[in-house]
């Protein structure tokens, strides 16, 4: 039996008030609200741990890199067998129990800050465990989005969801520095530990049934054990083979990711060599003009009707990415590029509510996670972005290697604007 926790029903278009109207996706909402609230914080206070332990150590710049690239090993390894993991139960207590794992991590973090333990293998096993349990959270989030929200409603719940990752980013690049100045790395670390804590609270509140998985209609009697395992991370894969559009879909997301990442990178060039501000806080606040970007273009976006224009958001925002690093290689304007700054990560908004919105509405409810899984391969758009346009930098100008990403990114969508027809129709 279909238990549906849509709200509403004949409502046209997206609303927050309806969204909100519904008290498991508000407990949700809530629990990702709260245990993102420590994570970028944290990401300051472990970088700068490592830094600081290891600053007499020839081999600190290459410790902190390392550090860094666990933390998207988990997206980039095991994203499609976590996302099968969660599909394989209620994703409710899969969500509960990743919040748990990710607060005994950061607990064990902490020991090793309070004791002054710099051990380079155990911080990387913490660290790629506690993103693992990161990765759990995200596909069950996104699974359950899918689960409890009516089609009309869902770009205002990914509105809604980025908006709680974008505000939590804001504040905790603008504080986080500040707070590890004052309180040392332990205090920030403890307390993410609290709010995973809080967060699995909140999801013990959420109904049992809100994470049931719904059966495929046609799906045959399933193997048992490990058999059972491989053969659903088989049909994950499958799935996203078989539907051209939606592969078509996560090419586009992966080179939006490599352009987001990539600029991420050369900004604080950009800063101190173009823009000639030699402060860190000028560099503050381009991060901080980027992320809200981010939390204001996610509000905007889950309040348009995207249902018939998801194919040319894509198009639109993965567009307006490259057109605006191509703007920031001729500008000299410290104002314009924190407009452009804005811009960016505005766009980036746009292709994240389209395109998870998309999925949500036209992925089988019990592929949700397993799907969601092989989306988190789009990330690997990062590391290669930064390793790219770091080695660029190396020999290139920053303003010309803007210039001519940009660039290249405007020709590549143009091109796949014109041969992906099924992609530029995309609806839902």
């Amino acid at each position: 039996m279909h238990v549906s926790f849509a709200f509403l029903p004949g409502a046209k278009g997206p609303s927050y008030r309806r969204l909100l109207r519904n008290p498991a996706l508000t407990l949700l909402w809530a629990s990702q609200l709260v245990s993102q609230s420590g994570d970028y914080v944290f990401d300051v206070a472990l970088v700068w741990f490592v830094a600081e332990s290891s600053r007499t150590s020839a081999l600190a710049p290459l410790y902190i890199a390392t550090v860094s690239a666990a933390a998207f090993l988990p997206w980039i390894v095991l994203s499609p067998i976590i996302g099968t993991l969660v599909d394989e139960g209620n994703r409710r207590t899969a969500l509960l129990v990743s919040n748990l794992l990710q607060a005994a991590v950061a607990v064990a973090l902490t020991f090793l800050v309070l004791t002054a333990t710099f051990q380079l293998l155990p911080i990387l096993a913490l660290v790629v465990l506690l993103n693992s349990g990161g990765v759990a959270v995200g596909v069950t989030t996104r699974a359950m989005l899918a689960h409890m929200v009516a089609r009309e409603n869902l770009a205002a719940a990914n509105g809604l969801f980025f908006f709680a990752n974008s505000a939590n980013q804001l504040l905790g690049f603008s504080l986080g520095g500040v707070v590890v100045a004052l309180a040392g790395s332990a205090l920030p670390i403890e307390y993410d530990a609290l709010t995973f804590v809080v967060a699995a609270a909140l999801v013990i509140s959420i109904p049992r049934l809100s994470g049931a998985v719904l059966p495929l209609s046609d799906q045959q009697p399933k193997a048992q054990g490990l058999g059972r395992f491989w053969s659903d991370l088989r049909t994950g894969a499958q799935y996203v083979h078989a539907h051209r559009t939606l592969a078509r879909m996560l090419w586009m997301v992966t080179f939006a990711t490599f352009v987001l990442n990539g600029y991420t990178v050369l900004s604080v060039l950009y800063v101190y060599d173009v823009l000639g501000l030699h402060s860190s806080g000028f560099y503050g606040a381009f991060l901080a003009a980027m992320a809200a970007g981010g939390t204001l273009g996610s509000l905007l976006m889950g309040r348009i009707n995207l249902r018939p224009y998801v194919g040319r958001s894509l198009f639109l925002g993965t567009g307006s990415l490259g057109a605006v690093t191509a703007m920031l290689g001729i500008s000299h304007s410290i104002y314009l590029g924190l407009v452009l700054a804005f811009l960016l990560n505005a766009s980036g908004a746009l292709v994240t509510v389209a395109t998870s919105s998309w999925i949500e509405a036209q992925v089988p409810e019990a592929l949700q996670a397993r799907v969601w899984g092989y989306t988190g391969l789009t990330r690997v758009g990062a590391p290669v972005g930064a390793a790219i346009v770091g080695g660029l930098a190396v020999s290139y100008a920053v303003p010309a290697i803007m210039l001519g990403v940009g660039l290249g990114v405007l020709l590549l969508v143009g091109v796949l604007h014109m041969l992906f027809r099924d992609l530029r129709s995309a609806s839902y």
